[in-house]
């Protein structure tokens, strides 16, 4: 991969674009990138890192803070990288997400990140891809590194790898992790543990298999009434197998943890532990060797378990003798049931046979009947034999026969049909009066001479076709030039009726542009009108309303009243009450509370009415308020209305409403009829112009009208000069017929028939010929045989059915003939002829039912016997199974433990457990080799650049008590002693570091497809170098340019920069970085 141009913008430190030419770089092949510290020479390598991955290193990865501070505000931030990689050129551009000013109003906009990937194909810039993830991923897959694998190999950083030189092995292990993708060994180390949890289960599903099997047994010896335990005479429902189980897969599951290690911080482990979940061994099961095995586990080891297949075998032995004792009792049976068997067979076989034998007399009688029409039946089948040796020529006769009918028949219809035919008898006269049967040849003379006149007259049709056509164009003209005749007239017409029209809708207008002027002057009118009469209404309303608030007002000032008097009445009297009260408190000589006095002349008195309470006047006085508050209300309703009502009829005048009324209807009235006029003039000014357009189209109409008339008349007279020469020469052709194709048409039917006769009389000829030959040899063959004559014949032959019928007849009463004489002679048939001879009576069917009783009864009982001993041998079967099946399984148990330990043996060696010595797991193994790796390749460039003093070796230096095989150390060839990379001094550190980034670099590349890197730069450390230090470590960094590798490095030496010509010089401002190539020796 080579990096040809880089141009940045607003990013990082960089406020205007930048350009960097690598390929002007790549002249010299090793270049510095040097500038003050915090100038951005950094931030040169993040560009092309964001470039490629879209992310830089480290913890500057936050796009947001990508964009430079120095950059105008709404300059978008951007990266542009064109490389090589293979024969591949491309070229990235990204823009890292941003806040840019919003187009409208204030404040800010998010603008998303955005890349395009093109390729240069053919001297054009091809577009790739316009997605983040889809031009990210195109990229990762071509470079074949991620982001962090490539910051390590065509970015080392100098001082992360002086860091990963004395770090622990812990730190180192995180960074290889991440650099070869080792997450991979870890899931391997997690399969195999859930492997080993997987065999555990299986094995215990087998034994519990096992166990299910052997209580089966003992249910099916149960089932059958045999409940004494074979061995110690216990119940049969105690399982004798007692082997403890296996331990659950998720118990071992748990204990190796979430990633299959079990290993803890500060625990020991000793070499060639090994786990104790292990399944343990069934007690009495056999290994592969044959030996018996031990207890498991879970038992002592003294204790002594029952053997299941001894179980098995007790249980089966006590099946086996239920079985012996029931086929015993089942043989008795069966001889008691085969003697009742015999006794019922026997009288049924006599009862048989003696019905059958009076039945086999009556078809005796029969049969005889039988033969008897058989013998007439074969005197039939014989005579028709011999008629069917004369069956074919007699055929062959009657078809030949038939075929001379019909052809002549055929012949005399087809000559009638020419008969009949009226241009036959214009055509040929003379050949209709003669006999067809002996006229042959003149027929065929008459049928050629047709075919000669039906040539002429088809050479004729395509005149005639002219002539039609010429007949149809003239036609067609002569009716076109009448329908421009009547467009004529039509366009006169017309044009006299626009004419008309065109003179009354000009009078029409003048009138209605008369009526319109007056339509605005009485729109307002009549505005003015409704105006009024609106008011004039508005006016009634609140008159209306002022009557009714005149009567409320009244009512109101009613109740104000009488409840004012209410009061004033309860008033006085509680005054009255009160002098009264205080009238009777008085005593003679006792000053008055009132008036002092103390002389009493007139006390008041108490009258007559009820007592008024305090209560009853507040009461009253408050009706009294209320009433005079809605009394005031209402007058002030009143007086508003009342004003409201005369100002309205102030505005509307003293004209009556119906008045008005009537004069806005005839204004509207008038109105109307102005808008009419008004919307008329528009209509008929539009008629007008329709009008004068329609007339002036109708003359154009016209004027072309006239000239096509001309032009049909012409072409007219020469039509019809052509018809007249056409008819002339078709007259001759046409003799007596209307036309050509009428002539055509008959002479074609004519000779048609004509050859049809023709054709049946040839075909007459032969038939008549084929029925002379076939009689003549028929008549030969009936002189050989006894048939007198053809009738006779026929008469002998019969047909097949009944043939087939006649014979079937035959045979069945020769059969039944054979059949009663085999059934008369059968043993049982005699004995039955002699039992009748002496009149033995026939068994009853109650003797045979009773018998028959007998034996069902004996049946039962068999059938019983023998379905108990069925069940116990079906329970024996069963039993064989369970113990072939209890083999089965314990043969299938020893490989399952055997696949158990070791796939746990496996696990926890993966693990670090177990047998492996090294105590590391899988992954740090791998780790390690890597590591071994890259000190084999970091070796041989650190001796260089020491003289062949150092070398670089990995160890298995231990991380506590287990060995991490990530250790790291340094052998000085002058002492030979082996020593901690810690030692070294800082030039040493830097040498060293550069020589194990350099070789971390050829492993990663090796590890990520071989991907030749071209492009390559090397930050800081060279300042702890000493002069000879530093010649070896260019010296070092010269090798690099091989094959064409540019080499950039990162650094403020100064003595460098005499050293390397090409610089790349990054110079800070307050507006930001820039960027500038300097060529030291053109600047020589």
């Amino acid at each position: 991969m080579r990096i040809h141009r880089l141009e940045i913008q607003a990013f990082g430190p960089f406020a205007e674009r930048q350009h960097i030419d690598f390929d002007a770089l790549a002249e010299q092949g090793l270049f510095l990138l040097n500038g003050p510290t915090g100038a951005g020479k950094s931030s040169v390598l993040d560009a092309i890192c964001y470039a490629l991955y879209g992310s830089v290193p480290g913890a500057r990865q936050n796009a947001r803070r990508l964009r430079s501070d120095h950059a105008p505000v709404g300059l978008a931030p951007e990266v542009v990288c064109e490389f090589s990689a293979g024969s591949r050129r491309l070229e990235v551009t990204r823009n890292p997400s941003w806040n840019r000013p919003s187009r409208r109003g204030s404040g800010t906009t998010t603008e998303q990140a955005k890349t395009m990937l093109r390729e240069r194909v053919a001297g054009e810039w091809v577009t790739r891809s316009t997605r983040n993830d889809e031009a990210g991923a195109e990229l990762q897959a071509l470079l074949g590194m991620n982001r962090e694998q490539f910051t390590r190999v065509v970015m080392l950083p100098q001082g992360e790898f002086a860091a990963f030189l004395r770090s622990d092995a812990a730190a180192r292990g995180e960074l290889l992790q991440r650099l070869f993708a080792t997450d991979r060994f870890s899931a391997v180390e997690q399969l195999l543990a859930e492997r080993a949890a997987h065999a555990s289960t299986r094995a215990q599903e087998v034994e519990s298999e096992l166990e299910d099997l052997l209580s089966r047994a003992v249910e099916e010896v149960e089932r059958h009434g045999l409940s004494d335990d074979p061995l110690s005479g216990g119940p049969l429902s105690e399982n004798p197998l007692s082997a403890g189980p296996l331990r659950s897969s998720d118990e071992h599951a748990s204990a190796a943890g979430p990633t299959g290690n079990t290993e803890k911080p500060g625990s020991t482990d000793r070499p060639g532990s090994t786990d104790q979940s292990a399944p343990t061994d069934r007690p009495g099961s056999t290994d592969q060797s044959g030996g018996a095995r031990g207890t498991g586990d879970g038992s002592a080891p003294g204790e002594a378990e029952a053997d299941p297949a001894s179980a098995l075998a007790a249980l089966q032995d006590r099946l086996t003798n239920a079985v012996v004792a029931g086929r015993n009792r089942a043989r008795e049976l069966t001889a008691v049931r085969d003697n009742a068997a015999k006794r019922r067979s026997r009288l049924e076989t006599e009862r048989r046979d003696r019905l059958a034998f009076r039945r086999l007399a009556a078809e005796v009688a029969e049969n005889q009947i039988a033969l008897a029409e058989a013998g007439a039946l074969r005197e039939l089948l014989e005579n028709h034999r011999r008629a069917q040796i004369l069956q074919g020529p007699l055929q062959t006769r009657d078809e030949a026969a038939d075929q001379a009918r019909s052809t002549r028949d055929k012949m005399h219809s087809l000559n009638g049909q020419l008969q009949a035919d009226p241009a036959a008898r214009q055509e040929i006269p003379d050949l209709l009066t003669l006999d067809v049967e002996v006229s042959g040849d003149a027929f065929d003379s008459a049928h050629e001479a047709l075919r000669e006149r039906l040539a002429e007259a088809r050479a004729a049709l395509p005149t005639e076709q002219d002539l039609v056509r010429l007949e149809d164009r003239i036609r067609i003209t002569v009716q076109r030039s009448e329908v421009k005749t009547a467009e004529l007239d039509r366009y006169s017409t017309r044009q006299q009726r626009l004419e008309e029209e065109l003179s009354d809708l000009s009078a029409r207008i003048e009138t209605t542009e008369a009526a319109g002027a007056r339509a605005a002057e009485l729109a307002s009118a009549c505005a003015e009108t409704a105006a009024q009469l609106d008011l004039l209404a508005q006016a009634d309303r609140a008159e209306r309303s002022l009557r009714e608030l005149d009567e409320r007002q009244d009512s109101q000032r009613a109740l104000f009243l009488a409840a004012k008097e209410d009061w004033l009445q309860k008033l006085q009297l509680r005054l009255e009450q009160t002098a009264a009260e205080l009238a009777a408190r008085l005593s003679p000589g006792e000053p008055c509370p009132v008036c002092g006095s103390q002389e009493h002349p007139a006390p008041a008195t108490a009258g007559t009415q009820g007592l008024v309470t305090r209560e009853d006047e507040e009461s009253a006085r408050a009706h009294q308020d209320e009433a005079e508050r809605s009394f005031r209300d209402t007058t002030a309703v009143r007086d508003a209305a009342a004003l409201q009502a005369a100002g309205l009829r102030a505005r509307s005048g003293d004209t009556p409403a119906g008045t008005v009324r009537a004069a806005l209807a005839s204004l509207e009235e008038e109105r109307g009829e102005a808008e009419a006029a008004v919307r008329a003039s528009a209509e008929l000014l539009a008629r007008k112009a329709t009008a004068e357009a329609a007339l002036a189209g109708v003359r154009e109409q016209q004027a072309e009208a006239v000239r096509s008339e001309a032009e049909f008349s012409s072409l007219l007279s020469a039509l019809e000069e052509q018809h007249t020469a056409l008819l002339a020469r078709l007259e001759s052709v046409r003799g007596r017929y209307a036309t050509v194709a009428e002539k055509v048409a008959q002479l074609e039917g004519t000779a048609q028939r004509v050859g049809a006769v023709c054709a049946a009389l040839s075909a007459w000829q032969q038939a008549a010929a084929r029925l002379e030959k076939a009689e003549h040899a028929l008549t030969l063959q009936l002189a050989a045989t006894e048939f007198a004559s053809p009738d006779t014949v026929r008469q002998a032959l019969l047909d097949d059915s009944r043939v087939e019928a006649m014979e079937q007849r035959i045979r069945e009463a020769e059969h039944a003939a054979h059949r009663i004489e085999r059934d008369l002679e059968r043993p049982e048939n005699v004995a039955a002829a002699a039992s009748e001879k002496n009149g033995e009576p026939i068994p009853e069917e109650d003797e045979i039912a009773a018998a028959a009783r007998a034996e069902e009864s004996v049946r039962v009982q068999l059938e019983r016997a023998v379905l108990e001993v069925g069940l116990l041998e079906q329970s024996v079967v069963q039993m064989g199974s369970y113990a072939d099946r209890v083999a089965a399984l314990d043969d299938r148990l020893v490989p399952l433990r055997q696949a158990y330990r070791l796939a746990r043996s496996v696990a926890d060696t993966v693990r670090g457990n177990g047998e492996n010595l090294y105590r590391m797991s899988l992954a740090t193994y791998v780790l390690a080799a890597r590591l071994e790796q890259v000190a084999e390749a970091a070796t041989e460039r650190l001796q260089h650049m020491s003289d062949g003093r150092y070398s670089l070796v990995h160890s298995d230096s231990r991380s506590g008590n287990r060995k991490s095989g990530l250790g790291l150390n340094v052998i000085d060839s002058w002492t030979g002693m082996r020593r901690d990379t810690a030692t070294l001094s800082g030039g040493e550190s830097f040498m060293a570091s550069l020589a194990l980034a350099l070789g971390l670099a050829d492993v990663v590349q090796q590890e990520s497809g071989g991907l030749d890197i071209e492009t390559l730069f090397v930050d800081e450390g060279f300042g702890s170098l000493d002069e000879q230090s530093l010649e070896q470590v260019m010296d070092a960094l010269e090798n690099l340019r091989d094959g064409g590798r540019v080499v950039g490095l990162v650094s403020h030496v100064a003595e460098l920069k005499q050293r390397i010509p090409a610089q790349l010089h990054v110079s800070k401002g307050r507006t930001g970085s820039s960027v500038r190539f300097v060529n030291q020796l053109e600047r020589v």
